[in-house]
């Protein structure tokens, strides 16, 4: 790997780095922005393609003689060093580590995420890039095959949401349910193909401790940290079970993302 010098802040890579700060330009594109050693080394170890890598003096002054430097090297991608004020200015993070890229990233038809026949979770709303994030990773730990993010959820390529990911945006299928499928259309679809619908609600009549797997795949429906699952999903005549996690009574609900973790770990254990 080549590693070339930038010298000014209107150079064409920085800004269109920066312009994946946009929806329409990640689509537009097919490329995520990742920050930092952790992220680009896991894109590295999933064989995620980069488009490019950028990185400060300062990155390369301390990583220089590092293996993670070496791993880096031997890719066949550019590679910009610039000044350290020049990367504050197009880094996205308040601290940045000194290493960003464009990462090659695909979101799955929803098709495709279906046709796993793995366990699902739906986010019904998230607006929250942390809670999104947290999901994804979790459902990378306990082995869920997809995410399917509907409503006004955040979007799975925000660069929030990769960053609190940890990475799991790289082994996790995701669909931003561009099919233009209404959420009752979209859980009907779910249910035709066999999923066996779970939603996680406060109120729920079924204790987590209760839930009784069969052979059949089941999405977890979580709702946003605002006003729950979408009235237009519990207004289904669908089979749902109506989940809900036993807490203190000191507290009246869980954050989102702590929910639906959980209930994914109760699956994992229970499989």
């Amino acid at each position: 790997m080549e590693i070339k010098k930038i010298e000014s802040k209107s150079n064409k890579y920085l800004k269109n780095y920066r312009k994946l700060n946009k929806k329409k330009w990640r689509e537009k594109l097919g490329l995520i922005p990742i920050e930092g050693v952790k992220l680009v080394e896991e894109a590295i170890n999933n064989n995620i393609n980069l488009e490019f890598v950028i990185i400060s003096e300062e990155f390369k002054d301390n990583y220089g003689s590092s293996q993670f430097f070496k791993e880096l090297s031997k890719l066949e991608t550019f590679c910009y060093l610039v000044d350290n004020d020049i990367f504050k200015s197009t880094s996205f993070t308040e601290s940045p580590q000194g290493i960003l890229a464009c990462a090659s990233v695909k979101e799955y038809s929803l098709e495709k995420i279906i046709e796993t026949k793995k366990d699902l979770i739906l986010t019904s709303s998230i607006q929250d890039p942390g809670n999104l994030g947290t999901l994804m990773r979790s459902a990378v730990a306990f082995d869920f095959g997809g995410i399917i993010v509907t409503g006004d959820s955040v979007d799975t390529t925000n660069e929030k949401v990769v960053r609190s990911s940890m990475g799991a945006i790289f082994n996790l299928p995701f669909s931003n349910n561009n099919t233009g499928l209404n959420e009752n259309d979209l859980i009907e679809t779910l249910s035709e193909a066999g999923y066996k619908l779970i939603a996680a609600m406060p109120d729920g009549d079924i204790s987590s401790y209760n839930i009784e797997l069969s052979k059949d795949p089941l999405c977890i429906i979580v709702g946003s940290e605002s006003w729950g699952i979408s009235k237009e999903i519990l207004a289904s005549d669908l089979d749902m079970l109506k989940i809900k996690i036993p807490i203190s009574a000191n507290s009246d609900s869980l954050n989102a993302a702590v929910a639906g973790s959980i209930l994914m770990y109760e699956v994992y254990r229970s499989r």
